[in-house]
């Protein structure tokens, strides 16, 4: 399983267009928002499938990221323990 990183930036947001795009991440299943425009999601896509999904949901000069990301991981934030919990059992 595949397990990557999300990042992304509209150009004008709105809060129907973040929504938008955070509910085709979150058809993914399993994910973890790490903040507001952040995230990790485990799936079988490649990070071009994924891309090419959620990019439907931007507009010209809106900007995303697709990579893969592995453990070890470090992270300095107010995340909430349910999220940390989730990323130290999923991260691989």
């Amino acid at each position: 399983m595949n397990q990557l990183i999300i990042v992304f930036e509209f150009k004008n947001p709105t809060l129907e267009k973040k929504n938008a795009l955070k509910n085709e991440i979150r058809a993914y299943k399993k994910f973890a928002f790490l903040m507001d425009n952040a995230c990790i999601i485990w799936t079988e896509d490649t990070p071009a499938n994924v891309r090419d999904n959620l990019k439907k949901n931007l507009l010209t000069g809106d900007k995303i990221y697709v990579g893969t990301t592995s453990a070890p991981s470090a992270w300095l934030t107010s995340f909430s323990q349910g999220v940390t919990d989730y990323l130290k059992k999923n991260l691989k």
